[in-house]
């Protein structure tokens, strides 16, 4: 990806924000970071921003709130940028759920580094899926993708 991206970084850990920013601005130095915290700003006004972003980083934690709820609901709109799943408290099921309600990606915190970010944000503004070719597929993404045949 050429462009800098327009990154919406929806989470309720500061900490992880300014993380997930950094590794953004290193490989783009002009990237477009904001960050949302759900317990202090809700959904009011989520709708409205998302236009304005290539690529939202949605957590499965977000307070007393769920990150597949939030996914329901953003992907009701059409136009609404691909989502990458975030979650240090996961497991499979969550990740085939995330998958199946529209997550573009879904990736684990506790493993998570500077490039996975970079290429699961790259792979989703080229318009990849789930498996993308410029890198081998995770069993989760493979067990999401047998699960949609199915």
């Amino acid at each position: 990806m050429n462009k800098a991206p327009a990154v919406l970084i929806i989470d309720d850990s500061s900490d992880f924000c300014q993380l997930a920013k950094r590794f953004i601005q290193v490989e783009w130095a002009q990237a477009k970071v904001d960050s949302w915290d759900p317990p202090t700003r809700g959904r009011d006004g989520l709708a409205a921003a998302l236009s304005n972003y290539d690529v939202v980083l949605l957590d499965y934690m977000l307070g007393t709130d769920d990150g597949l709820t939030w996914l329901r609901q953003l992907k009701i709109d059409q136009t609404c940028p691909p989502i990458i799943f975030l979650t240090g408290h996961g497991s499979e099921a969550v990740a085939v759920e995330a998958m199946k309600l529209g997550a573009s990606d879904y990736l684990r915190k506790h493993d998570l580094s500077k490039q996975r970010l970079i290429n699961a944000i790259s792979d989703c503004t080229a318009g990849a899926h789930a498996v993308a070719i410029s890198r081998p597929a995770t069993s989760v993404h493979l067990v999401a993708k047998r699960q949609e045949r199915s």
